[in-house]
């Protein structure tokens, strides 16, 4: 579900304030920054954020809440440990990476590294790899 949900706040952003997300994308353009730093220096608060707020307000389990506030910045959430978070966070770092081959990886290195998961980074791009092979030759 967290997966499902984790850029709730970008839909959130999009629908209530169409030309304000306009201007984070132009800006994340053309100063090379992330749109999360572009969201950030226009509302004063990322798209994470304001999905973790408002599935907070609807009462979903903390552990998806967090999972969506942080899956860009893992390394802010307390607890140290493989959850559902660092699920969110790795798959949509390696998503975009597929997507866009020329795109800087977002992983934070530290967090994953922290949790011992550093080393399993290759098998899990191996396997994003392959699964997006077959995708495109199902096409």
């Amino acid at each position: 579900m967290a997966g499902v949900l984790h850029d709730a706040g970008k839909l959130v952003l999009v629908a209530n304030m169409p030309d304000r997300y306009r201007e984070i994308l132009t800006l994340a353009h053309n100063n090379g920054c992330t749109v999360n730093e572009a969201e950030r220096q226009v509302l004063g608060a990322t798209h994470a954020e304001v999905g973790g707020y408002l599935l907070a307000l609807w009462g979903l389990p903390q552990a998806i809440v967090e999972a969506i506030s942080f899956h860009h910045e893992p390394g802010r959430q307390q607890a140290r440990e493989l959850n559902c978070l660092t699920a969110v966070h790795v798959a949509n770092d390696l998503v975009h990476s597929a997507g866009e081959p020329e795109t800087e990886s977002r992983l934070d290195a530290a967090y994953l590294h922290e949790l011992q998961l550093a080393n399993r980074l290759s098998l899990w791009q191996a396997a994003c790899q392959k699964a997006t092979r077959e995708e495109e030759d199902a096409l």
